[in-house]
């Protein structure tokens, strides 16, 4: 069934009938539903007095023959009230035959009857000849399906009259479908009726105590999505600034602020969507309203609100980053008034304690990955943008925050985790180096992980802390690792595309391990206790498979590039002389030569891609002395058919990254006749390469600008 239009849904309808209803039912349905198509299709732009006759006989007969039918009764009577202005009297007839398809399937058990239900008695109580009569007909049986199920649980009793005993998790949801239908239809009535409802003394405390303050704990994620609407529903349709008193009797707006900041550190998406939009509405209210304490709302909401716009769900980050722009775009047309937030800076300044504490307690206690990863990035935002002097009282802070993160069981985590770490080295030196051995150990295990993007990142918290911490200490102590670990590939036990398949889908070795949800966090709840969190609270040294010996040399690569850069590489040949190329380059040479296993391919890719930036580095001379170990390597692999077309890219373009910096002319003199050919079939289209070969940031700086695991955002 096509619902998008009337138009639509009444063809289908007629479809469906002929194909699938015999006897009686065809001989009654099947013409309504042909004459209330013809209908729509002889007049697009129609009148409800158009359809009446059809509509009353479709919700008549549907109601107990086709769900489909009362659906698309529904949906032609509300795109009839919606689009016709004025609003349009409906017969005492038609009227109530509505009445009793809202009375009898409120509770249907298919969801879009409920949710056109709940639709029409909004609708109903928008035309001026019912109001919120509409509402007083039906307010009883809304609020005993909302008191009867908004705190209902599943009994020891009701467990061992259906058999099932007490270890076994029941998805006991019908009741709770009931209940989101009944907030729906509560949500449509303030939707509709707006301050009516307030002045006539509909909407009072215990209202929204049910539909907003409890339901935003509810267990099941709908009904907490429905009750953040409700929050947001309320605020644009019965704040009134000409009766800031009786608002304030009614609305609670620092208790509405703590549920909403509740919803944007929801586990589910759906929950923080919702909540973000709530947000947008309390605090464009809270800069617009003489009656709304300003400085409360935003200490409450501006903390997660700056959050959610690093949020890794598309639809949360953008809702986020909009109502980020228009609160201080509001906000500035406000500067002479004390309770406006200024810019967005100046706002993440003013409540830095509120923003860390707020973002710590997430990395510590959050209940999904995405908020802990928003979390991270966050963090990492208020430390390179906000004064030193402002952030400094709590950078021990952020450092516990952000520690256990680094041996998060999800990668994203450990991901966000290593660049705000970074930032933090950077930031901080002298805090981090307060706590350098754990730092540097668990650095080193990122340089082993799973993901290249996370040694990658490993490798930059490092170099952050060589570059302001203690630089002959981590120098040492880098260039130590590096000599252990550079060559670990040579170690690597051959192996086939065949032997690593067979190892992978090898079921015994991948049986009794632990389980790891969808979004590739550590699902372990029997192996930890209450209240533990599986993301940051639990070691991931003992779950993770042991690094790969090429995984470890890649590793050692990132380090190797962060040692090479302009503003490290002077003091190293301080010490070591020209010697520090001489030793590693030829070992590089050799790891682009290693074909006995498989991953060979994914660590010559890495290395073409580092390769220019390094040779940049170290300059002409060093490059002219080294250019002949590299290019049979990097030709052959742009020539090979077994190459993945990730690594021949990788060649290409870092075969034209070499020969600017040498110059073309001395480049293809030191290439032999095969390797000639083939860097003029290929190369030339390369030959002002901004792929893959560039380097992302600028040397010596700290977090690429276009680093991928973190989202574009709006800048605060």
């Amino acid at each position: 069934m096509d619902f998008s239009s009337s138009l639509k849904a009444a063809s289908c309808l007629v479809k469906r009938l002929r194909q699938e209803t015999t006897g009686s039912e065809l001989s009654t349905l099947l013409p309504v539903a042909q004459l209330l198509s013809s209908k729509l299709i002889a007049k697009p732009n129609f009148v409800l007095t158009d359809v009446d006759e059809p509509l009353r006989i479709l919700m008549t007969l549907g109601q107990e023959a086709r769900w489909e039918c009362l659906c698309v009764a529904l949906l032609v009577f509300n795109d009839a009230i919606a689009h016709t202005a004025p609003a349009p009297a409906v017969s005492p007839v038609l009227r109530n035959a509505v009445e009793t398809v809202i009375a009898l399937h409120l509770e249907h058990d298919e969801p879009r009857v409920r949710r056109l239900v709940a639709k029409t008695l909004g609708l109903l109580c928008t035309l001026p000849s019912v109001g919120t009569d509409a509402y007083t007909r039906f307010a009883g049986q809304l609020w005993a399906s909302v008191d009867a199920n908004i705190t209902r649980r599943i009994t020891e009793t009701r467990r061992a009259k259906l058999g099932v005993t007490k270890n076994i998790v029941m998805d006991d949801v019908s009741g709770w479908r009931s209940l989101e239908t009944s907030l729906m239809a509560l949500r449509e009535v303030v939707e509709a009726c707006g301050p009516e409802l307030i002045r006539r003394s509909l909407l009072t405390p215990e209202w929204l105590n049910k539909t907003v303050f409890t339901a935003a704990e509810h267990s099941n994620r709908y009904v907490r999505e429905a009750a953040m609407d409700m929050a947001r529903v309320v605020v644009d349709r019965c704040v009134c600034i000409s009766d800031s008193a009786s608002c304030g009797k009614v609305i609670d707006f620092n208790r509405l602020a703590a549920v909403v900041a509740g919803g944007l550190a929801d586990a589910w998406p759906q929950v923080v969507y919702a909540a973000v939009i709530a947000t947008r509405s309390l605090l464009l209210t809270a800069t617009n309203h003489v009656g709304v304490d300003a400085e409360d709302l935003f200490a409450e909401l501006l903390p997660p609100l700056c959050q959610c716009r690093y949020y890794t769900p598309e639809g949360v980050q953008v809702q986020a980053q909009e109502t980020w722009t228009q609160l201080f775009a509001a906000a500035n047309k406000r500067k002479d008034d004390a309770g406006s937030a200024g810019s967005g800076r100046e706002a993440v300044a003013r409540y830095v304690k509120e923003m860390v504490d707020c973002h710590c307690r997430a990395l510590q206690h959050g209940r999904s990955h995405f908020t802990q990863v928003a979390a991270c990035y966050a963090l990492k935002e208020l430390m390179e943008k906000i004064d030193e002097k402002v952030t400094s009282p709590f950078a021990n802070q952020i450092l516990r925050g952000i520690l256990p993160c680094l041996r998060a069981s999800h990668w994203e985590l450990r991901s966000a985790g290593y660049v705000a770490f970074a930032q933090l080295s950077q930031k901080f030196p002298v805090i981090v180096m307060s706590r350098r051995e754990d730092a540097v150990n668990v650095c080193f295990v990122g340089l082993e992980d799973e993901s290249w993007s996370i040694r990658e990142e490993s490798a930059w918290a490092l170099a952050a802390m060589t570059r302001y911490g203690e630089k002959t200490k981590m120098q040492q102590c880098l260039i130590t690792r590096l000599e252990a670990t550079l060559d670990a590939a040579r170690r690597q036990p051959v192996e086939t595309e065949e032997e690593q398949l067979r190892r992978f889908n090898d079921a015994q070795a991948h049986t009794g391990g632990p389980v790891f949800g969808c979004c590739g966090g550590l699902l372990h709840p029997r192996a930890t206790p209450s209240g533990v969190n599986l993301q940051t609270d639990v070691d991931m040294s003992a779950y993770r498979y042991a690094a790969q010996p090429w995984e470890v040399s890649e590793g050692a690569l990132y380090i190797f590039v962060e040692l090479c850069s302009k503003d490290l590489l002077p003091q190293i040949d301080a010490v070591y002389g020209s010697t520090f190329a001489d030793r590693y380059l030829p070992v590089l040479a050799e790891l682009g030569g290693l074909r006995h296993f498989y991953s060979a391919d994914r660590l010559r890719q890495s290395l073409w891609r580092m390769l220019p930036r390094v040779t940049e580095r170290l300059g002409k001379p060093t490059l002219r002395r080294y250019l002949d170990l590299f290019t049979p390597a990097l030709f052959s692999a742009l020539a090979s058919p077994a190459a993945s077309p990730l690594t021949r890219h990788a060649a290409m373009v870092c075969i034209a990254e070499l020969c600017r910096q040498m110059g073309p002319s001395f480049f293809v003199g030191r290439l032999s006749e095969a390797e000639r050919q083939l860097y003029f079939r290929h190369v030339p289209r390369w030959s002002s390469p901004h792929g893959i070969a560039r380097a992302s940031r600028s040397d010596g700086g700290l977090i690429p600008s276009l680093l991928l695991s973190q989202p574009e955002v709006v800048s605060i």
